[in-house]
């Protein structure tokens, strides 16, 4: 399931994709709403989740980083850097819009 910036409080009201070259088999990527999901939820199980400590975890490796240039290399699927995902190269920038949309950082 692909959902778009799940790791923030501010989500899009649009996604768009877009394929150049279609694989021949499959290719399919489901799209949902994982609040609304959240709320499908039967109470026990969410309050079981919760409970457990159950989050979303979003690490966004340095791009200058040998551990990002080894995931790169090694074709890890979901790898992105703070400076991409962010489009600044300043870490103070980061940690100050991280602050203010309530993300819990660790620099």
């Amino acid at each position: 399931m692909h959902n778009e910036k799940s790791y923030s409080k501010e989500v899009p009201t649009m996604c768009f994709f877009y394929c150049d070259i279609p694989p021949e088999n499959g290719g399919k990527t489901p799209i949902a709403d994982s609040q609304k999901i959240l709320e499908m939820l039967d109470e026990n199980v969410r309050k079981e989740l919760t409970d457990r400590g159950v989050k979303y975890v979003r690490v966004f490796l340095d791009g200058d980083s040998k551990k990002f240039r080894d995931s790169i290399a090694r074709g890890d699927p979901i790898t992105k850097n703070w400076q991409s995902a962010f489009q600044t190269d300043d870490k103070d920038t980061v940690l100050l819009k991280s602050k203010q949309v309530g993300y819990d950082t660790r620099a």
